[in-house]
């Protein structure tokens, strides 16, 4: 290789077309420059419903569930390029678990309401 050419990386010469191949074409995590950390994308969208309490409060029946695809499709994805521990995702599933039970149990009420509202207001058969 030529002076233009050779880059050092990591303690290796490589071209800059071997770098771009193995940064961009095969993904190989040493040449990788930044990750998407998914428990944080999680917990943001976890975090939406409660900074904006009234009356985005309802968006927890569809925050909650998208929350635990991010947690369950990425649960093996690499955490960022610092270790970092399970915290962030085990609070991730419990705060989408209260999320999902929360607005299941939202719906009932809001079901049981609309169900008793149009006995009472039904006439009855006799």
């Amino acid at each position: 290789m030529c002076g233009n050419c050779d880059t050092e990386w990591d303690g290796r010469h490589l071209c800059l077309t071997c770098i771009y191949d193995r940064r961009e074409v095969k993904r190989e995590s040493e040449f990788v420059s930044r990750r998407t950390i998914y428990d944080n994308v999680a917990l943001g969208l976890l975090a939406i419903p409660f900074v904006f309490f009234y009356p985005f409060i309802f968006l927890a029946i569809f925050t909650g569930p998208m929350a635990m695809y991010y947690l369950v499709r990425y649960r093996k994805a690499s955490r960022g390029f610092v270790p970092r521990g399970p915290f962030r995702l085990v609070l991730g599933w419990i705060v989408a678990g209260v999320c999902v039970l929360g607005s299941l149990g939202l719906i009932g009420v809001i079901a049981f309401t609309i169900l008793e509202n149009l006995t009472t207001t039904m006439p009855n058969a006799e």
